[in-house]
């Protein structure tokens, strides 16, 4: 009788090991499902969530102008503009860390934009294009080129005196801002693609198929080849 209590006493504390062991695996069992969950969860929220950002960052930027850019000029350390496709002018005043759309009267293509200092400012682009500022951007006016051709680089020594050049291989030069502009022909047979001054005399313009022009004069060019052939192009 009393081994078949103790055996009835064994069993029922076996029996109660066993159920305490079976709770506890499937309780470790819970657990272990419920961490693989979270993390597969966050496995695939957080590349979302940081996806969404990207995209809703890079939307917020074409939104403002949405554009391909073709040139920048920085006056200083902080004031700055770069001009693009569709007639776009951005301006920054602090470094690029904010930076502000510009209106001006066209959609043409700008190619390149020149400032003389913090004010005065000319961009230039296709057909002919030309847009002038004195007040740092703020307003824009367009300037009559007397070209219908693709304009592709300006340089000004200062706020009156300046070059630009282009596709049809002339020269325009202004004395006055821009008021008015005088071309100067057959300086090149060959489009002519940049200009620059070190001061109102010597500069060079350069141009497709090795072309180098040079003047000591401000108006007069030279032509400098590969083989340092140089002739006078404009009287």
């Amino acid at each position: 009788m009393k081994v078949d209590q103790l055996s009835l006493n064994e069993t029922e504390v076996l029996s109660e090991e066993i159920e305490m062991q079976f709770m506890y695996r499937h309780q470790s069992e819970n657990y272990y499902y419920s961490f693989i969950t979270l993390f597969s969860i966050l496995a695939i929220l957080i590349p979302m969530l940081v996806i969404s950002g990207c995209v809703k960052m890079e939307a917020t930027r074409k939104a403002d102008w949405e554009t391909n850019f073709t040139d920048l000029h920085f006056v200083n350390a902080k004031m700055g503009w770069l001009v693009g496709l569709g007639g776009v002018i951005v301006h920054t005043a602090d470094g690029g860390k904010t930076w502000v759309q510009q209106e001006v009267e066209t959609t043409s293509d700008f190619k390149a934009v020149y400032f003389a200092n913090e004010k005065y400012g000319w961009v230039v682009g296709d057909e002919g294009t030309i847009a002038t500022t004195d007040d740092s951007g703020r307003h824009w006016t367009i300037q009559d080129s007397g070209s219908v051709a693709m304009l592709r680089d300006v340089f000004f020594k200062n706020s009156q005196e300046g070059w630009i050049v282009g596709e049809d291989a002339d020269v325009l030069y202004t004395k006055n801002g821009g008021k008015q502009w005088n071309r100067y022909t057959g300086v090149s047979e060959f489009p002519l693609n940049g200009v620059w001054f070190v001061d109102g005399e010597k500069g060079w313009a350069v141009g497709t198929y090795d072309r180098i022009f040079h003047t000591k004069t401000g108006v007069n060019l030279g032509r400098n080849r590969a083989i340092a052939l140089k002739v006078n192009a404009i009287e």
